[in-house]
């Protein structure tokens, strides 16, 4: 007498295999899209603002400030907290840092009618 529970367990074991196989498939492709997508976006490089200013956000932490009529550039020190990039400077104390949110290629400062939005350089 042959024994069927032995072939149906045996089936539902190759079902489970299957079923854990594709998650972790799909799981390796999920993990791929987020380090492919997410890897490459970087604030580092050079923005300009509509009336010609420019900031050059360097990999290093400094923030450099450019104002053509004046000839002269600022520098300061930034950091990235989230979709926040903060720039900050000894003198001007820990309150009075400038926040600029990141959007797409564009780092905006200021809320609605008074915003300002300095849109990112290609590298040359």
């Amino acid at each position: 007498m042959k024994k069927r529970v032995k072939k149906g367990r045996s089936r539902w074991v190759k079902i489970v295999a299957l079923f854990i196989v594709a998650a972790l498939l799909l799981a390796i492709v999920a993990a791929s899209l987020v380090a492919v997508l997410s890897g490459g976006k970087t604030v580092e490089g050079t923005y300009r603002a509509s009336d010609g200013r420019t900031l050059t956000l360097s990999k290093n932490g400094v923030a450099r400030l450019k104002v053509p009529s004046t000839n002269q550039a600022l520098t300061a020190t930034y950091e990235v907290d989230g979709d926040v990039v903060k720039i900050s400077d000894e003198s001007m104390g820990p309150d009075n840092a400038i926040s600029f949110r990141v959007v797409g290629d564009k780092l905006v400062i200021g809320e609605g009618a008074s915003a300002e939005a300095w849109v990112k350089q290609e590298d040359k």
